[in-house]
């Protein structure tokens, strides 16, 4: 019982920082059936993977209220983009630098300076196949997002 308990709090603390760690009670679900269907102890069994999900839940439920009294609107998990309400999220934008951005000395020139500084056309990386249409079409997107 305390390994159920154990278990289920330490996914609702991960829950906090990746949405996705719940999964891991549902991937330990297999080894947990074959052990109660080995031991026989179905009844047993279900009620320390109810324990489970009940503390990884309660452990959650403060974040969930804190969202629902701070931000008027049901928000369990942290969100894809991590944006202040009524912020934009710049979808394509993310989309597509991260068809040319795997250098972290990149991620300080161009995505960090977004909607703050000036992104300058010489930081973004030279590619092989992006022809000077294509880097003059991007330049003019970029002035879109340079601050006055």
């Amino acid at each position: 019982m305390k390994n159920a308990a154990f278990a289920g709090l330490c996914t609702g603390v991960g829950t906090l920082f990746r949405p996705e760690a719940p999964l891991l009670l549902v991937a330990c679900l297999p080894v947990v059936l074959w052990l109660l269907f080995a031991k026989v102890n179905l009844p047993a069994g279900c009620a320390l993977r109810r324990w489970r999900w009940l503390q990884c839940f309660s452990f959650c439920f403060p974040w969930t209220a804190r969202n629902a009294i701070t931000l008027h609107e049901f928000q369990p998990l942290t969100p894809k983009y991590t944006t202040m309400p009524g912020e934009l999220a710049p979808v394509g934008f993310m989309a597509w630098e991260s068809t040319w951005l795997y250098r972290f000395r990149e991620v300080f020139l161009v995505p960090w300076k977004l909607n703050d500084e000036a992104i300058q056309l010489d930081d973004i990386p030279h590619a092989p196949s992006i022809l000077r249409k294509e880097r003059q079409h991007v330049a003019a997107i970029l002035e879109q997002y340079t601050p006055t």
